[in-house]
C-alpha cells in the first residue's frame, strides 16, 4: 500500500511538492529533496535555471538506432548525451528512481522527463 501510494505522488504532480529521496554514497546516505519545477521532477536547488532544466528542453534529441532497435536504455543514454551521470535514487521502501545528476551545478532531474 505504501509503495502505491509513493507512486501516485511520484507520478501525479497535483499530488506531491516536495519529496525525498537518497542516494548511496560510501558508506552513508545522502538526502535529495526533489520538487515538481515545471512539470519535472528536478532536485530542490533547481527551482528557476539549472543544468537539468536547461537541458530538459533539448527533449527532442534523436536516439540513434542500430539494424536491432535502441541501443541501450534511452533515459540513460539522453543523460549521457547532455552531459549527465546516471544516479539511482532510493525511497525509504528502498524502491529505485533513475536520476539524471549535473555535477557542475548538484541538480538532478528523473531520467525519464528527459525523454520525449
Amino acid at each position: 500500500m505504501k509503495f502505491y501510494l509513493l507512486f501516485l505522488l511520484l507520478l501525479n504532480p497535483t499530488l506531491a511538492k516536495t519529496i525525498s529521496l537518497k542516494r548511496l554514497v560510501p558508506n552513508k546516505y545522502l538526502t535529495v529533496e526533489i520538487v515538481l519545477s515545471k512539470g519535472l521532477r528536478v532536485s530542490s536547488n533547481c527551482q528557476k535555471s539549472c543544468l537539468a532544466l536547461i537541458h530538459s528542453k533539448q527533449r527532442s534529441l534523436k536516439l540513434k538506432k542500430n539494424s536491432i532497435g535502441l541501443k541501450g536504455h534511452p533515459a540513460s543514454e539522453i543523460c549521457h548525451k547532455v552531459g549527465g551521470k546516471n544516479i539511482i535514487l532510493y525511497d525509504d521502501l528502498k524502491n529505485q528512481y533513475d536520476y539524471c545528476f549535473f555535477t557542475k551545478d548538484q541538480s538532478y532531474i528523473n531520467s525519464w522527463d528527459l525523454v520525449k
